[in-house]
């Protein structure tokens, strides 16, 4: 699934709707988009934590 949605999304008509909507795109591999994911939750819960921020 995850290189026919690359395929789809890589397509220069697909990017260029997507673009003009403000949308930009980044196509990769299921482990690729695990670190970014792993990597924004370290990031995010430091500026959370340090913001003092609560959820209620």
């Amino acid at each position: 699934m995850n290189t026919e949605i690359n395929r789809v999304l890589d397509a220069p008509d697909v990017r260029a709707n997507l673009a003009a909507r403000g949308i930009y795109v980044r196509t990769g591999t299921p482990e690729a988009f695990n670190t970014f994911l792993n990597s924004e939750r370290k990031k995010w819960a430091q500026v959370v934590k340090a913001s003092g921020a609560t959820a209620e």
